[in-house]
């Protein structure tokens, strides 16, 4: 009886350990296809742009951004008031369970303020998520010519 009640004890913390390792092994939030725009003169703003997967069953939603690679970064939101096109800072951007959120032009977007270092097309802007649970993704983001085709930067259109 000693002997079972051991091995019943022994197997329910080999369960609570492997419960505990899948919890911390959770899906992360990827990231695909993340570009920016080429600096604009004379204040050297770019935004970044990506797709944002989340493969896990709990959504996830992004906070904060930072990066080192310019004076300031925040997550922004586009939206059309009155007519005109409006951009201004967001809290959050949410990602669905099992889905994914785009940030595009015209949308949720990335703006770096100020970026430190002179960038050529093929380089790279980096910057690192954080999301609400506290954890972190960072993101390289290739820097695209001006010219390289629509929504690429080769025309950012006035925003209020």
């Amino acid at each position: 009886m000693r002997h079972s009640w051991r091995l019943a004890q022994t197997l329910a913390l080999v369960l609570a350990v492997g419960a505990s390792a899948a919890l911390a092994q959770a899906p992360e939030l990827t990231v695909k296809d993340a570009w920016a725009r080429m600096p604009l003169a004379p204040q050297n703003n770019s935004a970044i742009y990506a797709t944002l997967e989340n493969p896990g069953a709990t959504a996830r939603s992004v906070v904060s951004v930072s990066t080192a690679d310019a004076d300031r970064a925040e997550l922004h939101e586009t939206s059309m008031e009155g007519g005109m096109m409006r951009m201004a800072p967001a809290k959050e951007m949410a990602v669905p369970a099992k889905g994914s959120a785009e940030l595009k032009p015209g949308g949720y977007h990335i703006m770096l303020f100020g970026v430190k270092k002179a960038v050529q097309a093929g380089d790279q802007l980096n910057v690192t998520l954080k999301l609400s649970d506290g954890a972190t993704v960072t993101v390289a983001a290739t820097v695209r010519a001006a010219d390289a085709g629509a929504g690429s930067g080769r025309s950012m259109p006035r925003m209020n």
